[in-house]
């Protein structure tokens, strides 16, 4: 009879669960610590790259100063950045965790730059429809023509 994890799970299960249980109480809090250690090693790389190709970020809307990413910072002052086309193919549609969980490497880059992200403060990216953008505008200004009357 071949080997199968299922059934050495199965047979070792009470065992496995308590050792992976152990295993959390004691190296959660170092784990966790690592992960955020990398995270913010990742953003400030990040950071770099975008302020040495960007400059200082404005949202493109309301012209707002706003920040690159981080921890520090309030989020109505950090930058949002807006699929223009929908959801991306390769980053979805939250591209501030891809941004946080990968390093900026040349192939990294290449698909970021390929999103082609807007830079939006958290104000105008919460008012602005993620589907039928340009009937949402249109909708907008004949309200603003017919309320001028």
């Amino acid at each position: 009879m071949a080997w199968s994890r299922k059934d050495y799970y199965l047979k070792n299960r009470d065992r496995i669960l308590a050792y992976n249980r152990e295993w959390r109480r004691k190296n959660y809090n170092k784990a966790r610590s690592r992960e955020r250690v990398y995270r913010d090693e990742v953003i400030r790389l990040w950071n770099e790259y975008l302020t040495e190709k960007l400059g200082d970020p404005v949202c493109q809307i309301c012209g707002r100063i706003l920040t690159w990413m981080g921890y520090e910072q309030d989020k109505t002052d950090s930058v949002h950045f807006d699929h223009r086309h929908g959801p991306g193919k390769i980053i979805g549609d939250r591209p501030n965790n891809w941004i946080k969980s990968r390093k900026p490497t040349p192939d990294n880059i290449v698909i970021f730059e390929d999103e082609d992200f807007g830079i939006l403060c958290l104000n105008c990216n919460i008012c602005l429809p993620t589907n039928n953008r340009k009937d949402w505008v249109m909708k907008v200004l004949q309200y603003l023509e017919e309320s001028e009357e």
